[in-house]
């Protein structure tokens, strides 16, 4: 799987898509609706994307930051770099980089890393 495969085919086709979370709530009814799972979490933090989840969609979450795995109230997690994840191919049907590239200094290699975890047929 490419970088460009990863990428759904619809995800710049509807603008408003995106513009309809207004509210935490809104983003919580939009995801549950759409995520099947497993979804892999990468840069999970304290969970504010778990948080949004419908407690029965499989997650998984990664951080470096052992401190931020502690205070993440979701389980499981993982604590592991953005650039070696530990999981096998295409493991995951959803995989999420929120607000995290920006840590790393090839943010290319952390989403190939992404891409190697995703099913084929997967959203990133």
């Amino acid at each position: 799987m490419s970088l460009m495969t990863a990428i759904p085919p619809d995800y710049d086709s509807d603008p408003e898509r995106w513009r309809s979370w207004k509210s935490p709530r809104d983003a919580h009814d939009m995801l549950s609706a759409e995520l099947r799972g497993p979804v892999l979490d990468i840069g999970c933090g304290e969970g504010r994307l778990a948080s949004l989840l419908d407690a029965r969609t499989p997650w998984i979450g990664v951080d470096s930051s052992p401190t931020q795995l502690q205070s993440n109230p979701y389980r499981p997690v993982v604590l592991a770099d953005m650039r070696s994840l530990p999981f096998r191919d295409g493991s995951f049907a959803e995989v999420a980089h929120l607000w995290c590239l920006y840590h790393v200094d090839d943010p290319v290699v952390a989403i190939g890393e992404a891409a190697r975890v995703l099913r084929p047929g997967g959203r990133y």
